[in-house]
């Protein structure tokens, strides 16, 4: 009860619960919280900066630009949005423009914490983005300097998301998987290091990221990527993909997930001489020798199944 008795009382605190809540991935909690202030002439330019970002990690880029024209103060959230939309927008130019101006904003007020105001970072995807390399890798060092100055795991782990993505770093990238924790930034990180994979031909690793950030995605109401993300999983394939039915494919897969012969035909509904079968035939396709090779063929997902019998 206290909680939301303070959520009431203060329109500058239900601003604080409204960013709280949407860099925890609350969107819902945090869309309604700007709603909640933008009576207030104080709190109302906050109040829909933040609902910017909200609309934003949700896919609702239309509503998004809607609510930033509403926007008419220059504070630090106004310029972060302005450049979140851009960003969303196409607009890499733009973008970098306003994250700049956002922190030299925060630097005139004094505002130094990195796990707040992520300014640097954002920085860097934009202008890595707009193909302005050096700037982008000069302010993802100066952004990773600062998250590991103030030493917040989610400072860090942003920080490295950005060094991997401007340098093309898995490594880098794998290590902010590991460390972020908000459904956003996680479901940015493990898309770009899935995109990683796909170029480096590792599609097993790239599929393992890619469906983790459908799910994640998925679970923030947009929709429209998680779309995008499973198109670019269906056309996921390796050059040397073996075309199995649908039923040796899922033969496969229990045996792969250390199902007994007997077991795969209980489930199946088939004869153990038919599993036998489909399993003698899903070696030969796929050039192994028994169920310990097909493990590490199946372990980098390099076989797709095909409607079959």
């Amino acid at each position: 009860m206290t909680y939301f008795a303070a959520d009431t009382a203060d329109p500058r605190l239900r601003v604080l619960r409204a960013y709280s809540s949407w860099l925890g991935g609350r969107l819902e909690r945090a869309w309604a919280l700007t709603r909640s202030v933008l009576a207030d002439p104080g709190c109302r330019p906050a109040g829909l900066a933040i609902g910017v970002r909200v609309l934003l990690d949700a896919g609702a880029l239309d509503r998004a630009a809607e609510e930033a024209r509403l926007l008419n103060g220059d504070g630090p959230l106004c310029w972060d949005a302005e450049g979140a939309l851009a960003m969303a927008e196409g607009d890499f130019a733009a973008a970098e423009r306003a994250f700049l101006t956002c922190g030299r904003e925060l630097a005139r007020r004094g505002l130094v914490n990195p796990a707040l105001h992520f300014w640097q970072g954002r920085a860097a995807l934009a202008a890595h983005a707009g193909g302005r390399v050096e700037t982008a890798e000069s302010l993802a060092r100066a952004s990773h300097a600062a998250a590991v100055k103030w030493g917040a795991p989610r400072a860090v782990g942003r920080a490295m998301l950005v060094s991997g993505v401007v340098g093309g770093d898995v490594e880098v990238l794998t290590g902010a998987v590991e460390v972020l924790e908000a459904p956003a930034e996680l479901a940015e990180a493990r898309s770009r290091l899935g995109m990683l994979h796909i170029g480096q031909g590792a599609a097993g690793k790239a599929r393992r990221q890619l469906e983790t950030a459908v799910v994640l995605v998925r679970g923030l109401g947009d929709e429209a990527r998680a779309r995008r993300l499973e198109a670019v999983l269906r056309r996921l394939r390796c050059p040397g993909e073996a075309a199995l039915t649908g039923r040796e494919s899922q033969v496969a897969h229990l045996a792969y997930a250390g199902c007994s012969t007997k077991e795969i035909a209980a489930r199946l509904f088939l004869g153990v001489r038919t599993v036998e079968y489909d399993l003698t035939r899903v070696y030969a396709k796929l050039g192994v020798a028994g169920r310990e090779e097909l493990a590490g063929v199946l372990g980098e997902g390099l076989i797709t199944s095909r409607r079959g019998r």
